[in-house]
């Protein structure tokens, strides 16, 4: 940072816009749904979401794009990245 600015290629960022992310940021973490928590359960085949406001989310994977037919083995890799914006499976 120089003269309270963040130089990355193609794109100057001030102490203005970081301060401006970081308040959107903490808003979305008060306001909006972030997941803390995800896990598969085999016996019903559903994914288990906890949420920052109290939300759990169930999804049966045999309805979701993508995840009909993945092995148990494969839908029990599920974790949450980043700031809880959604849940992921190692490949």
């Amino acid at each position: 940072m120089v003269d309270g600015t963040v130089h990355i290629p193609g794109k100057d960022i001030s102490d203005t816009e970081i301060l401006a992310a970081q308040d959107r940021g903490q808003w979305s973490l008060k306001y909006e749904h972030h997941a803390l928590e995800a896990w598969y359960e085999p016996s019903d085949r559903t994914l288990h979401i906890k949420s920052t406001l109290a939300a759990h989310i169930i999804l049966p994977v045999d309805h979701l794009q993508g995840l009909q037919g993945a092995s148990d083995q494969d839908l029990a890799a599920v974790e949450i990245l980043g700031v809880g914006s959604g849940p992921t499976g190692k490949a």
